[in-house]
């Protein structure tokens, strides 16, 4: 059976959660369908539960949830004395005494930790990946693939390569079609007064380009994938035949509408001498639509329309008597009927239609730029995680459940899945089949969700699974709890936070129209008393701008905050949720302002400007003084141009570049000067003047023999931080270096890449701060989601609802005029005012609808956080928000209404009584330690005190060899020996001084005919690609090349002198093990580079 708990905030999901794991942990159905203790001392029930959540944190929080409560059940918690909430329910359930369910619990808990890589709590998508790599040959995956979190960076490698693609190979095929698209866009982006720049990797253009590539790159998409890039890649010129039978319309009813606004003042023209006339208005109209009916469809009268809906309105008073008296003019009235239902009827299917074709070419560029996607992930053997679900899709389909666990090693008989209503379309089909077969088992399984908090719908999900799909699709297997008043009581937050919002919420989920949804909105009060019933105010704000507006709702916001903590409340039970992290900025600035008045003899805020301020949102990782700073130095090391020269620039050239050196070291010198605490003022006149920043990069690079980019970060840390910022910032300095870590092991090593991805990336980043009792949070309300707050505030809704943002997709639908045969499957528009009265009205409304409910979740979302106050303000003077939304609630809320129109209270401020602390577990830190400081210890100055003497001239030798074998790595084919030699150049795998030889060399070595056919007209080539053998063995060829002869050609390169016979043995096991794979016609040689000497191995 399914069991399906929906219930609102607060009311103890996770503990239903936690309840039905340790139910199926400690238990064992029978065949009556009733539960018993499991007697068995080897208990292994938790190796069939997968329990699964949204998120790392939340996995890692129900890990300890159950944990905890298993050793309450046990006694075997340290020092706690409460007795478990779930004792009496689970005794009933297995018919059991405490004492039988203590030592099952016990036993359970060892096992438990015993055999804890089995105790499966996991995200959707970290259980999706243990079967993905499990079925990485069904998936035509090699095992040892990396996943890239990451889908912006693919998408981004997407983009720049098309770009160099038509910058580079101009006379490909499909280039002149692309650039017709890209045309088309650029030509929309002049018209509309933006920037044009899109080539320019730095400029906005680009970067909004990119933005939205990614937007559209949605689960929709990946849904209709296969069916978007048939028609894209099969039929390429339907595209475009689409395009001109969309002008072509759109010319056509242009053409219409003047020649009918002609003929009807032709006609008008004619009657002049009869009594009355034709309204001046109509004319002037008809006037406009001839002489440019585009422009005057935008500023359209209305009297055209007036008068297809009533002829007689195109006549002044006196025609309006001729007319009923000697009856109508026939030619007059057909042609006023005419002009005037084309300008009626067809603009707004013009605007559609324009607006069809100029987002066409999204369609365009899409299909090239996921091709370049494809080619990232086969040259870095990765899959993005955005593919797992579609790659599940075809592997699992509707096949045999079981089978997919004998691979993964489980055998998984039921599913706890926590926040349902974030699951996606894509999700779903994949755990569907898993699901069934339980079902099948007799087993049991949990869907536990909330519709009313579904707010990652920009996600794709998809609440509506939970809200009636699931039971649709399991008739009959599927039970559903919590729904109801009497199952659904609040137990997080106070009676008045409670009943307030059962009445706000219930209002407005009938302005909304979402009732269906908000069904179960009203939620009990438990009956256990209060100390504090809880305080709640909604002020609107008056005010005539935003900035205004957010000035007053500061300024209420640390009144209140001071109040509460005049009251008793702690610093810690105080957050301030905000809508977009910019919202959280400016918080946490309001903050920081009022913390430089402590102390001060006028201070307004004595208790508040103690505090300090916590916030992941908040806290960029970017913005810290140090990592600007360090990220200064790496932009001029990223360009060797400026560090290194050979002093043969002609004037010009050395013109440029001391511009140009100047420039990155008067940004260094303000980045200096700013992390010394310098106001930005101060630090650009410091930087101006060349005083008191002597740092010479040029003079130290060449002592950095230890080089990697790991090492030069530590060694800029330890030159360019002082030992004050690495104490005061270390967790700063600690994040920075394990994302440079982590970015060494997923991409190329190089200073330049790095830069690249974190200027493309560095917004996404952030650093969770430690808790701090005296430490207010400040957080997004995604964020806060699952989370409760004594105290909490709502300073800004002020946000427009709905705001559509860019393209979405849209069925295609008939056009009437187009050829349907030539329409693609879906099209990408932006939604607006114009699809409304067209074919596409049902899709709109869907999508406002949808945006609706979102901002009614996030509303729910951060209104149910409070557990005894709620403080917000919301803005009374804008139309188009969520605060008019708030407004719309007047007439239910009267039993609320403040002293103010539009002010909703409950309850008052009173001071909090005191509380016992709460107890801690053994799994929560009692303790808590300073960080460190951040130590660096200079990789140089290891490398040169750990050196041996060795002889100079092999030293020499090795390094020249290692160096070209790394060279030998970047080249695929001959045309890229250039682009390698400059990446080893900015890799300082070779100096620039270098560089010119070792082309040469290459060169030359690789167009012979000895080895031409292993550069160029090859089918396939693997480049270092490792070999993971079934024992966990590593092994890595330097060059795999499958031959346009049909055979498959091993080379290991080599430098120095020959060794034949050690070599050979080295080949023939890649031989074996290419064997084992499958492949024939195989063939293995040593390669002398310097020598041009190849040696065949034999096998």
């Amino acid at each position: 059976m399914l069991h399906i708990y929906k219930a609102s905030a607060g009311s103890g999901k996770t503990f239903t959660l936690a309840y039905e794991y340790i139910k199926l942990l400690l238990g064992i159905k029978g065949t009556d369908g009733k539960y018993r203790l499991n007697s068995s001392a080897r208990g292994e029930n938790h190796r069939s539960i997968l329990a699964v959540t949204f998120t790392n944190k939340a996995t890692e929080e129900m890990k300890r949830r159950i944990l905890h409560e298993l050793a309450v059940l046990a006694n075997m918690e340290p020092g706690w004395t409460k007795p478990s909430p779930y004792i009496g329910k689970l005794c009933a359930e297995f018919s059991a005494t405490e004492e039988q369910v203590r030592r099952a619990s016990e036993l359970a808990l060892k096992n438990l930790l015993m055999d804890f890589s089995y105790f499966s709590v996991s995200t959707i998508d970290a259980f999706f990946q243990v079967i993905l790599r499990t079925f990485a040959r069904e998936a035509e995956l090699t095992g040892n693939y990396e996943l890239e979190l990451d889908n912006d960076k693919a998408i981004e490698f997407g983009v720049n390569e098309l770009f160099s693609w038509l910058n580079n190979d101009p006379d490909a095929s499909g280039v002149d079609r692309v650039v017709g698209w890209i045309t088309n866009y650029l030509v929309q982006q002049l018209h509309n007064g933006n920037d044009i720049k899109l080539f320019n990797r730095s400029s906005k253009m680009h970067a909004k380009f990119t933005k939205l590539i990614t937007k559209i790159s949605n689960d929709t998409f990946a849904l209709h994938y296969d069916e978007i890039m048939d028609y894209l890649r099969h039929t390429p010129q339907k595209l475009q035949q689409f395009a001109v039978a969309l002008t072509s319309r759109i010319d056509d009813m242009l053409g219409e509408i003047k020649s009918g606004c002609e003929v009807a003042l032709d006609v008008i023209d004619s009657h002049a001498s009869e009594p009355g006339k034709v309204k001046d208005n109509l004319v002037n109209a008809f006037k406009k639509y001839v002489q440019n009916p585009r422009t005057a469809i935008v500023k359209a009268s209305k009297t055209p329309l007036s008068v297809n809906e009533d002829l007689t309105q195109a006549y002044d008073s006196a025609r309006k008597k001729y007319y009923v008296k000697l009856g109508p003019s026939p030619d007059l009235d057909a042609a006023l009927s005419s002009a005037c239902r084309c300008v009626a009827e067809y603009p707004p299917y013009i605007m559609l239609l324009e607006q069809i074709r100029d987002s066409l070419f999204v369609l365009g560029l899409i299909d090239k730029v996921y091709e370049f996607i494809e080619k990232f992930r086969e040259e870095n053997n990765a899959i993005l995680l955005s593919d797992t679900n579609s790659l599940l899709r075809e592997i699992i389909g509707d096949s045999d459940a079981p089978f997919v666990y004998e691979r993964v090693g489980l055998w998984l008989r039921h599913f706890l899945i926590d926040e349902f209503q974030d699951t996606s379309r894509m999700q779903w089909l994949n755990i569907r089949p898993l699901l069934n077969e339980s079902m099948a088992n007799d087993s049991d399984s949990l869907i536990i969700g909330d519709e009313k908090q579904c707010i990652y719908r920009f996600r794709d999900s998809d609440p509506t699974l939970l809200q009636c799909q699931v039971q649709q699709q399991f008739p009959g297997r599927t039970t559903v709890t919590g729904d109801t008043p009497s199952a659904n009581t609040n137990w997080r937050s106070a009676p008045n936070v409670v009943e307030f919002n059962n009445a706000l919420f219930g209002a407005l989920s009938s302005a909304v129209g979402v009732d269906d949804i908000y069904a179960n909105v009203c939620q009990q009060i438990p009956d256990r008393g209060s100390e504090y019933p809880g305080y709640v105010s909604l002020m609107p704000v008056s005010a005539p701008s935003k900035d205004k507006f957010e000035e007053f709702a500061l300024k209420r916001m640390t009144d209140e905050m001071e109040r509460q903590l005049r009251q008793g409340y702690k610093y810690n039970e105080l957050c301030v949720l905000v809508r977009q992290r910019s919202d959280g900025i400016r918080v946490i600035a309001r903050l920081m302002e009022i913390a430089d008045t402590a102390g001060l003899p006028d201070c307004e805020y004595p208790l508040l400007s103690e505090a300090n301020v916590i916030s992941d949102d908040a806290m960029m990782l970017a913005q810290a003084p140090v990592i600007k700073v360090i990220m200064s130095v790496l932009r001029a090391f990223a360009n060797p141009s400026l560090s290194f020269r050979d002093g043969n620039e002609g004037e010009a050239t050395a013109a440029k570049f001391h511009s140009r050196a100047e420039m990155v070291e008067m940004l260094n010198r303000f980045d200096h000067f700013s992390s010394l605490g310098h106001s930005p003022e101060d630090a650009l006149q410091l930087a101006l003047s060349s005083e008191g920043c002597n740092w010479n990069m040029q003079s130290e690079m060449p002592e950095m023999e230890c080089f990697n980019l790991p090492s030069l970060v530590e060694h800029i840390i330890q030159h360019r931080i002082s030992p004050r910022d690495r104490k005061a910032q270390n967790m700063y300095i600690a994040a920075f270096q394990d994302l440079v870590c982590d970015y060494c092991a997923t991409s190329t090593p190089d200073v330049g890449g790095f830069v690249k991805w974190w200027d493309l990336s560095s917004h996404r980043f952030t650093v969770s701060a430690p808790m701090d009792a005296k430490a207010i949070r400040v957080m997004t309300i995604h964020k806060a989601k699952g989370l409760e707050f004594k105290c909490t505030h709502i300073p800004f809704l002020a946000y427009k609802v709905p705001k559509f943002d860019g393209h979405q997709w849209f069925v295609s639908q008939p056009l009437p005029g187009i050829d349907e045969n030539i329409m693609p499957p879906l099209l990408p528009i932006v939604p607006g005012s114009f699809l409304k009265n067209t074919v596409f009205a049902p899709q709109l409304d869907r999508l406002v609808y949808e945006q609706l409910l979102d901002e009614l979740n996030v509303l729910y979302v951060a209104f149910t956080r409070a557990g005894q106050e709620l403080i917000a303000n919301y803005w009374a003077d804008s139309s188009g928000t969520i605060g008019e939304l708030l407004a719309s609630a007047n007439d239910s809320m009267a039993q609320y209404a403040g002293a103010v129109p539009g002010e909703f209270v409950s309850g008052t401020p009173d001071t909090v009584p005191v509380r016992k602390e709460e107890q801690k577990t053994a799994l929560d830190p009692h303790d808590s330690m300073p960080m460190r400081p951040y130590e660096v210890y200079d990789g140089t100055t290891v490398w040169n005190q750990t050196q041996v003497d060795f002889d100079p001239d092999r030293v020499e030798a090795v390094t020249r060899g290692t160096a070209l074998h790394n060279l030998l790595a970047l080249v695929k084919d001959a045309e890229s020996v250039p682009m390698a030699v400059e990446k080893a150049v900015r890799r300082h795998i070779i100096t620039r001084a270098e560089s010119e030889p070792v082309k040469v060399l290459l060169m030359e070595r690789i167009g012979n005919e000895k080895t031409k056919h292993w550069f160029s007209g090859f089918k396939r080539v693997l480049r270092e690609r490792q070999i993971t053998t079934d024992k966990g063995e590593h092994y890595r060829p330097d060059r795999v090349v499958w031959t346009a002869d049909g055979h498959i050609d091993i080379i290991d390169y080599k430098f120095g002198a020959e060794r034949s016979a050690a070599y050979a043995r080295q080949l023939r096991n890649y031989v074996r093990l290419f064997a084992e794979m499958g492949y024939d016609n195989l063939r293995a040689f040593v390669w002398y580079v310097d020598s041009d000497h190849i040696v065949p191995v034999g096998f």
